[in-house]
C-alpha cells in the first residue's frame, strides 16, 4: 500500500511538471506517445532527439506511460497539446498496454499523426492468438490521424493490408542524423570490426544461446587474422553478454557503452571498417556513418530498416547466423570498404532528405487546418 501511495504521488508530481512545462511553452506543443525516455537506451533517445530535429517547430512533451487521469484530465480542461505525435520505435504491436498509451495521448490532442514508427510482423507477435483483433484496434485508432508514415515497408504493407489508407514510408527517424558528405579514407582504420550484442528479452529468430555462441565465433575468427574488435554497448542490460564474450575472446580491450548520446556514438562508430550488429538502431546509426554493416535481424522490425535504405542484402536472421559465413561477408566489405562506403551514401542520403521534406509537409499540414 505505501509503495502504491508513493508511486500515485510521484506521477501527480510528474503530472504538475508536465502541465507547467505545457502552459510556459511558446512553440505549438507537441506530446510524443514514443518508447521510454530516460532508462539508459540509445535506441528510444536517439529517437526522440531525431524527431525533435525533424519537427524543430514544436514543443515537445513526452506523454508519461502510465498516462493516467491525473494528466489526460488537466490536458483536456487546459487544452495542454496541440498535437500528438507517435514516433517512437516498434510501438504499433499487440500490446494492450501501448495501444492504451497512444489511446490516451490521442485523446487529449484534437490532432494527432505517425512519423516513423515500426509495426510488428503477426508471424512475430509475442501474442500470436491476441494478434489480429489488436491490430484492428490500432487500425481503427490510427484511421483518425492526420499522417501516417512508418519506418520501412513492411510496416506500410502490414498496416495497409488490414485496411488503413495512405500509408507512406518515411524510414526510421535517426536517419536524420546521417552524415552530409561521403566520408574519405581517412575516416576510418581498416580491419577494424565493430560488433554489438544485446540479451533479447520476448523472443527472437532462433535462440540467445545460439546467437551468443555464433558471436564468440566470429570475434574469435577476427582476433586470429589479427583484426582489432570493438564493442559497443547501448544499454546497461546487455553490459554482462558482451564482457563475458569479450573476456573469453580476449577482445575485451575495447568495450564502448553509450546509452545517451547518438553524436557520441556515431562518433565511436565511424571508425570501424565494418561493423556487425543486433541491436537496430545500433546498425541504423552505423549505417547513418555510412560504415557497411551487416544486420543481425532477431525480429522483422531489423529488415523493415534496412529494407527501408535497400540493404536487405547485408540482413541475417539469427536463427540463421553463421559466424564463418558473416565473416566473409565482413572480409569482402572490409576489402571494398569505400565502394561499400559510397553505394550506403547513395541509398541513405535520398532517404533522409526526402524524410526532411516530407516533415516539412506534415508540418505545413497541421497548422494549415
Amino acid at each position: 500500500m505505501a509503495l502504491e501511495i508513493k508511486k500515485r504521488i510521484k506521477q501527480i508530481r510528474m503530472a504538475s511538471d508536465i502541465i507547467r512545462h505545457s502552459c510556459s511553452a511558446k512553440k505549438p506543443r507537441v506530446t510524443y506517445a514514443g518508447h521510454w525516455m530516460g532508462y539508459q537506451n540509445l535506441g528510444d533517445e536517439a529517437l526522440f532527439d531525431a524527431v525533435k530535429l525533424l519537427f524543430p517547430q514544436f514543443g515537445f512533451i513526452v506523454f508519461p506511460h502510465w498516462g493516467g487521469k491525473e494528466i489526460t484530465i488537466p490536458a483536456k480542461v487546459l487544452r495542454l497539446f496541440n498535437f500528438g505525435m507517435v514516433a517512437g520505435g516498434t510501438i504499433i504491436k499487440p500490446s494492450e498496454y501501448l495501444l492504451k498509451q497512444t489511446q490516451n495521448c490521442m485523446e487529449v490532442c484534437k490532432k494527432h499523426f505517425v512519423f516513423g514508427t515500426g509495426v510488428a510482423q503477426p508471424c512475430f507477435s509475442e501474442d500470436r492468438s491476441d494478434w489480429r483483433s489488436i491490430l484492428s484496434q490500432w487500425v481503427e485508432l490510427l484511421a483518425h490521424s492526420e499522417y501516417i508514415g512508418v519506418r520501412g515497408p513492411i510496416s506500410a504493407r502490414i498496416l495497409t493490408e488490414a485496411g488503413l489508407k495512405n500509408v507512406e514510408v518515411v524510414g526510421d527517424p535517426v536517419l536524420v542524423f546521417a552524415d552530409k558528405s561521403l566520408p574519405d579514407e581517412s575516416a576510418y582504420k581498416p580491419s577494424v570490426l565493430g560488433l554489438n550484442i544485446a540479451s533479447i528479452r520476448g523472443g527472437l529468430w532462433g535462440s540467445m544461446a545460439r546467437v551468443a555462441k555464433q558471436f564468440e565465433s566470429l570475434a574469435s575468427i577476427a582476433k586470429k587474422e589479427r583484426w582489432t574488435i570493438k564493442w559497443f554497448v547501448l544499454s546497461p542490460e546487455d553490459v554482462k553478454i558482451t564482457e563475458d564474450i569479450a573476456k573469453r575472446t580476449g577482445t575485451d580491450e575495447q568495450i564502448c557503452n553509450v546509452y545517451q548520446d547518438y553524436k557520441a556514438y556515431m562518433d565511436q562508430v565511424r571508425s570501424v571498417s565494418v561493423f556487425v550488429g543486433i541491436r537496430l538502431h545500433a546498425v541504423a546509426l552505423a549505417t547513418c556513418a555510412y560504415v557497411p554493416s551487416v544486420m543481425l535481424e532477431y525480429r522483422p522490425k531489423c529488415r523493415d530498416y534496412m529494407a527501408s535504405v535497400g540493404q536487405e542484402h547485408a540482413t541475417v536472421r539469427t536463427d540463421e547466423f553463421d559466424a564463418k559465413k558473416v565473416w566473409e561477408t565482413v572480409e569482402h566489405f572490409n576489402t571494398n570498404r569505400m565502394e561499400f562506403t559510397k553505394s550506403l551514401y547513395q541509398a541513405i542520403k535520398p532517404v533522409a532528405d526526402a524524410q526532411r521534406t516530407k516533415a516539412g509537409q506534415v508540418y505545413r499540414q497541421l497548422i494549415s487546418k
